[in-house]
């Protein structure tokens, strides 16, 4: 499938749903290669919950994504992936590196992201307001979350 998709050079739109597959980290990182192999895209919706991705897969995406520099849109599922910590700061240093981003939806149900996950998404959304001018709609789902005061 990834040499496929990664042939469609013009696509804009991207929605993957692999939710129950067990493609562990290696599925990951060949995903992320192929989304990466898609510059034009301005959207992407990708549900890659219970898929076994871990800390190491969760990493992978977020690097490859980070050279979409004309995402609009992107909304990742990651629920149930045993991500902790390190793939969570992945996921939030890659979110600040879209310069057209206005919509971004992280669901990290399920993980393990706990008070210092927490902790690290109110500083890094801090730290990077004023790269996030065109942020209009900011969901991250998660147990527990509180987002309160963030920017208060």
């Amino acid at each position: 499938m990834t040499k496929k998709v990664s042939g469609l050079t013009r696509l804009t739109s991207l929605t993957l749903d692999m939710t129950d597959n067990c493609i562990g980290p290696g599925g990951c990182t060949a995903l992320a290669n192929m989304v990466k192999s898609l510059p034009q895209l301005t959207s992407i919706a990708l549900d890659l919950s219970r898929t076994c991705m871990r800390d190491e897969g969760c990493t992978a995406l977020a690097q490859e994504l980070k050279g979409l520099t004309l995402l609009q849109s992107l909304t990742l599922c990651l629920r149930s992936n045993s991500i902790k910590i390190e793939g969570f700061g992945a996921l939030l240093d890659m979110s600040v590196c879209f310069p057209k981003l206005h919509s971004l939806t992280l669901n990290l149900q399920g993980n393990w992201v706990g008070a210092a996950g927490c902790a690290m998404l109110e500083e890094k959304l801090d730290a990077h307001r004023t790269r996030l001018t065109s942020l209009t709609q900011l969901s991250i789902i998660y147990e527990g979350l509180k987002l309160g005061g963030l920017w208060g």
